[in-house]
């Protein structure tokens, strides 16, 4: 039985209601008076419940991940549909036809807009330019794609550009195509969705993420502050420029010394404040071109731990990878990997 359920945690707390009614009137000599009981099981009618309610709300406003494919009907998430193609069409129509999906299709955006306009299921709602404005003008949580109207490329590029938004994307996967990183499938009518979250845009994980960099950065720094003095004491300190997250630039200072580990001491400074992660994309200097990274770089990451030599498209495949399955468990495996392999 699933957990969230507020329908079936109000039939138990009305069920509880009636047996303690039929116990306090059956064993007078053993049961409460009335007026305990009937507090109590209004109070417990409001919290069972109510923080599941609660829950339900959260995840409707995208501060919590859905956790069943079967959603409520009373909170729905505000959706758009990325393409007004005919797949797009069949799309929506598909989904305005159910109530158990607990998406509400707010309209369409495109590139410009559809000669058949009044075909449309639902409204036009903009241009693909304005994306962000309609995102937040109409509280959109989901955007689903249709795989005809747009590449892949494309597509990722609109959940790079959209991804501190807190938003779920979907798409219609073509044949034979495979998609990198963490996924479920849903079935909504004719189509079998493909769900793509970027999990370590989630707040949660972003502030456990950085209280993880910040500690141990702290406990490193300090731990090994002489070799900082002295290093630093004799000028072996060395500026560089790198390029940071959405084309940012960030200046990180590198030892002049032979040994790997003492040579990006200092970069646990950039760690501390916030520069830098422990773990995350790959550290590219200036001189390159930009890498247009789509997470913070890091000491270490998915491409360090690879005795490969990655081109700039494989990158960005391993930053969207890491990026969907972020969490605390697999950045301690990466951190692990890269101590052990060094």
């Amino acid at each position: 039985r699933y957990i969230l359920s507020y329908s079936r945690a109000i039939i138990a707390s009305i069920t509880g209601f009636f047996l303690a009614v039929a116990f306090t009137y059956f064993f007078k000599q053993y049961a409460f008076s009335r007026l305990v009981i009937i507090t109590a099981t209004a109070i417990i009618t409001v919290l069972i419940p109510g923080w599941r309610v609660f829950v339900h709300f959260l995840m409707s406003r995208g501060y919590l991940r859905p956790v069943k494919e079967q959603h409520p009907i009373l909170f729905t998430r505000k959706t758009l549909i990325i393409g007004a193609d005919e797949e797009g069409i069949h799309i929506a129509e598909n989904i305005l036809k159910r109530f158990d999906t607990g998406l509400d299709v707010v309209g369409f955006i495109d590139h410009q807009l559809p000669t058949d306009e009044d075909d449309l299921p639902v409204g036009f709602r903009g241009r693909l330019a304005d994306l962000r404005d309609i995102v937040m003008t109409y509280r959109i949580r989901e955007l689903i794609f249709s795989t005809t109207a747009f590449t892949n490329k494309e597509i990722l590029l609109l959940m790079d550009e959209t991804k501190d938004l807190r938003l779920t994307y979907r798409m219609v996967p073509r044949q034979q195509e495979i998609l990198l990183g963490k996924a479920s499938i849903e079935n909504i009518g004719d189509f079998s969705f493909v769900n793509i979250e970027y999990t370590l845009f989630y707040r949660l994980h972003r502030i456990t993420k950085r209280a993880f960099d910040m500690v141990i950065s702290g406990m490193m720094l300090t731990l090994f502050s002489p070799f900082l003095v002295v290093l630093f004491g004799f000028g072996k300190g060395r500026k560089k420029q790198f390029w940071g997250a959405e084309g940012t630039i960030f200046e990180a200072t590198i030892f002049d010394v032979k040994g790997g580990f003492l040579k990006e001491l200092p970069l646990f400074i950039g760690v501390l404040f916030g520069n830098l992660s422990l773990v995350g994309s790959s550290m590219v200097e200036t001189s390159d071109p930009d890498p247009h990274l789509i997470c913070q770089p890091g000491l270490t990451g998915l491409e360090r731990i690879r005795s490969v030599k990655f081109k700039p498209e494989d990158r960005q495949i391993l930053d969207h990878y890491y990026v969907q399955n972020q969490s605390f468990t697999m950045d301690l495996e990466i951190i692990m990997k890269t101590v052990f392999s060094t």
